[in-house]
């Protein structure tokens, strides 16, 4: 009976122990769980705050301008970097705008002049889109220039085109046509290559929403004694020079000349300027400006050469060309130039 008693006991104690052995199980296991679903929503948490960073807005959003929706891709020169090309096309996407690109673009080899020249005049036609933009320069839109039909795209005399260094054929047979709304600035493909910076994107927002520009401050090398004022015109020197030969320059009489030159034309840079200038084709200008500018003599020996003999005030240091940063010229727009070098442009009215 006392054996019979005692194993009743050790059973009780064993079973008391096995509950709170159990219990104790249950609220660790408890504890845990409770732990790790703190874990995990700290991870969403977080996970849901990176998500949020990276749908900030793009700093691309209105760059082409709040009316654009559609932003139309050309080439009449040289064959882009696909990758590169496709990164910028990326960014624009990211902006909200639809991309539309003309089939000659991507190569993989430069097409004819007529195939470049027939994809340009469809793409200037197509009424979905709202501003052409051109993918990259190098070389060939002597070629194409010659052969687009510009009374043809009278039909569509508002339509915006961006592009700068061998597209300054382009912007600028459409100045001396009088056809559409050129401008000269960085083409597409600059922007995957980072060449934008915020004061640029800013630039190009408020030009292309006609609103009015920063100021900028002009190294003065050649003085007016009061305010010049005028439309833009802006292209590469090398490119001028070929257009004055072709008979395609426009007139600058009253108009603010941007002027670039490559690194790599450094050694022609003072001939091809002084060439242009003993054509008088300056002679009527209101002003001179001069973006990069890379020349063998050097810079500013030229530069104070080509003031001595020029009529008009001549100024340097703007951000205009192969440079980061570069800034964007509207032909339809008035620039306005200080005595000092502050460069203004007011909203357009």
């Amino acid at each position: 009976m006392k054996n019979l008693f005692n194993n009743a006991e050790l059973w009780y104690t064993l079973s008391i122990m096995k509950i709170s052995s159990l219990l104790n199980l249950a609220l660790f296991t408890a504890g845990f769980a409770f732990a790790s679903s703190n874990v995990v929503d700290t991870v969403k948490t977080e996970s849901a705050k990176s998500v949020v960073s990276t749908n900030s807005p793009s700093p691309y959003c209105n760059f082409y301008g709040k009316d654009v929706k559609t932003v139309g891709v050309v080439s009449v020169s040289s064959i882009a970097n696909k990758k590169i090309l496709n990164n910028s096309i990326g960014k624009i996407k990211s902006a909200g705008y639809k991309v539309k690109v003309a089939p000659n673009v991507y190569g993989p080899e430069r097409a004819s002049a007529e195939v470049r020249a027939r994809a340009f005049e469809e793409a200037w036609l197509d009424p979905e889109i709202d501003i052409l933009v051109f993918s990259i320069g190098g070389q060939g839109a002597v070629d194409v220039v010659k052969i687009i039909d510009w009374e043809k795209l009278r039909a569509r005399n508002d339509m915006r085109v961006i592009g700068f260094s061998d597209v300054t054929f382009i912007v600028n047979t459409m100045l001396f046509k009088g056809v559409g709304h050129p401008m000269s600035g960085l083409n597409l493909f600059n922007i995957g290559m980072n060449k934008h910076t915020d004061a640029s994107r800013e630039w190009y927002r408020k030009t292309l929403n006609g609103e009015e520009l920063p100021k900028k401050t002009l190294k003065v090398v050649k003085p007016s004694n009061e305010d010049v004022s005028g439309l833009g015109m802006a292209g590469l020197l090398e490119r001028f020079v070929r257009l004055e030969e072709m008979g395609l320059l426009p007139d600058m009489t009253g108009r603010i000349v941007f002027i670039e030159s490559l690194d790599s034309h450094k050694k022609s840079a003072r001939k091809n300027l002084m060439l242009l200038l003993e054509k008088g084709v300056f002679d009527k200008a209101s002003a001179v400006v001069f973006g990069d500018f890379q020349v063998a003599e050097g810079a500013k020996a030229t530069l104070a050469e080509f003031a001595k003999a020029v009529k008009c005030p001549v100024f340097s240091g703007f951000k205009y060309g192969h440079i980061k940063g570069g800034l964007l010229i509207d032909f339809q727009r008035k620039y306005f130039i200080s005595p000092t070098g502050i460069l203004t442009s007011p909203a357009n009215n």
